[in-house]
């Protein structure tokens, strides 16, 4: 557990909690703070995420548990892929293909790597899917 001291009356707490192969598996921040009048101590807990590893110990899910929404991860050996919104989760060629699809309503990242490397090397990250989808580069030389 890792406590972060913010102002006099308050202090925010970060919780986490690890599984027996050193994986996170659940990550909580909690706001302790008094009232007004310095009488009443109040705690509220502000995020909950839990977190699913595959037989790999790879993170294939992430779920804030307030909301319940469901984040996934796709991997392709060591390298992460995709990271999309379970909601969005549809990569059917109708719905790639389809004009009507805006890829601004869609919560996926694809990250393309460096063709024919041997490690991490990313080349460039998609936001978004189909039509209209934002494209990043990475730098990953030093630059003169």
């Amino acid at each position: 557990m890792i406590r972060e001291l913010r102002g006099k009356r308050q202090h925010t707490e970060h919780q986490f909690k690890w599984n027996g192969q050193h994986q996170l598996i659940e990550f909580k921040k909690i706001r302790h703070y008094w009232d007004e009048n310095d009488k009443d101590f109040h705690q509220t807990v502000e995020t909950v995420h839990c977190y699913e590893y595959d037989a790999f110990g790879r993170r294939i899910s992430k779920t804030d548990m307030q909301t319940g929404d469901k984040t996934l991860f796709f991997w392709q050996g060591e390298n992460l892929i995709t990271e999309c919104h379970a909601d969005d989760a549809d990569f059917s060629v109708e719905v790639i293909r389809n004009e009507h699809t805006k890829a601004q309503d869609y919560r996926c990242i694809s990250y393309i790597y460096e063709p024919g490397s041997t490690g991490f090397r990313p080349m460039a990250q998609l936001v978004g899917r189909g039509r209209g989808g934002q494209i990043y580069y990475y730098c990953n030389y030093p630059l003169k």
